[in-house]
């Protein structure tokens, strides 16, 4: 009963507030989210037989992981130096409802960041940007999830372009680091493998030179098969480091892409909420602050009339005239608009202490005149 008196409020404010809301959304600019998809090069070269290699050694974790997963770009994605690169980079996009004004600059001069330094600024524009870029790695598929929110959709595209260049920017220098590492590791293995390689064949010749005839005793052939083996291994190590040493140096100077890019990014922006969904989810959040809301009032209001009505039957009961004139019309002002019942109370309470008043005891002169008149008759 008490939600039925206030009907119209409950009905138009939560209508209202939605309006409001979708308003605002429409003023301030829709958010958009781009998304691409890549995949990093996974094919096994020579960075896993080097680090195969070197593992036989116990060198293993000076060339790191010949095939870092998705998880790496992923965080690499979310890092700071990446993002630093991306918010100092310039973007043309266009601002404004009414009048779509183009503008040209860094992140932090589209997003209007001020701070005391530069520096400081770009640490505001490195946290909102971690904030608004999503890196999702797909572990089985092998590939990984880039998904960045801006107004309007065109800087969401070319935020999300300019993190795929700065990825691939640094894989690649990372796998140009990585090559060098290996190239002076390898170089330093292939000198101690030729000097040991030198060693074992002078060793051979000079056992041959003084054993012409070493078939014919089952002790000298067995050393020279001993010193025989001892070459082919020096041989095959040789032979392999000469080989990785090569393709180090190849990889070295390689500056090919080595992130596939699966989706691009260009026209894959979507609103991040849909106005539909934004109304869903507005209307039944602003209808129960209203329910509330009138809930809290009718309970304040109930008491107050509660309150209005004891000071009345207080005032009532002390046979006060100037109480009497004054609580009703105190008790009036009170309630004022704020329901029909509570002014009806109200007037109640005036009207019985209006009779109380209009209605006073008769004096002592009455009295008398009245018994003399009872008397005579």
């Amino acid at each position: 009963m008490a939600l039925l008196r206030h009907l119209r409020l409950l009905i138009a404010a939560p209508l209202v507030l939605t309006v409001l809301v979708i308003g605002f959304v429409l003023v301030r600019g829709r958010s958009y989210t781009a998304e691409s998809v890549v995949a990093p090069d996974r094919s096994a070269g020579a960075a896993s037989r080097v680090a195969g290699f070197a593992a036989q050694f116990g060198l293993g974790g000076v060339l790191g992981t010949p095939n870092e997963p998705v998880q790496f770009y992923g965080a690499v994605v979310k890092s700071r130096e990446l993002l630093r690169h991306v918010a100092e980079a310039e973007y043309t996009t266009t601002r404004g409802f009414l009048r779509q004004d183009s503008i040209r600059g860094t992140l932090i001069e589209i997003w209007d960041i001020t701070a005391d330094t530069r520096e400081q600024a770009l640490t505001a524009a490195v946290k909102a940007l971690r904030e608004s870029v999503q890196a999702i790695p797909d572990i089985q598929a092998g590939v990984l999830r880039i998904r960045t929110t801006a107004r309007p959709a065109g800087l969401a595209e070319q935020i999300n372009r300019q993190i795929l260049a700065y990825l691939n920017d640094f894989n690649i220098d990372k796998r140009q680091t990585q090559a060098e590492q290996e190239r002076v590791f390898i170089e330093g293995r292939l000198e101690v493998a030729r000097a040991e390689l030198e060693a074992a064949e002078k060793e051979l010749a000079s056992f041959y030179e003084a054993n012409r005839s070493y078939q014919n005793s089952p002790r000298l052939a067995f050393e020279a098969g001993r010193l025989e083996r001892r070459v082919q291994i020096r041989q095959e190590v040789y032979r392999t480091l000469a080989q990785a040493y090569e393709e180090a140096r190849i990889q070295e100077v390689r500056n090919t892409p080595v992130l596939t890019i699966v989706d691009p990014p260009e026209g894959s922006a979507l609103p991040a909420i849909r106005l539909r969904l934004l109304a869903m989810l507005v209307l039944p959040v602003s209808a129960l602050i209203v329910v509330a809301f009138v809930l809290v009032l009718e309970y304040l209001r109930q008491e107050r009339a509660a309150e209005i009505q004891r000071l009345a039957d207080a005032v009532a009961r002390s046979g006060n005239r100037a109480a009497n004139i004054l609580v009703p019309r105190l008790a009036r002002r009170i309630v004022g608009a704020s329901g029909g019942s509570d002014r009806g109370a109200a007037d109640r309470d005036a009207q019985r202490s209006g009779t109380a008043e209009q209605e006073p005891a008769p004096d002592a002169g009455e009295r008398t005149g009245s018994r003399a008149a009872v008397d005579g008759a």
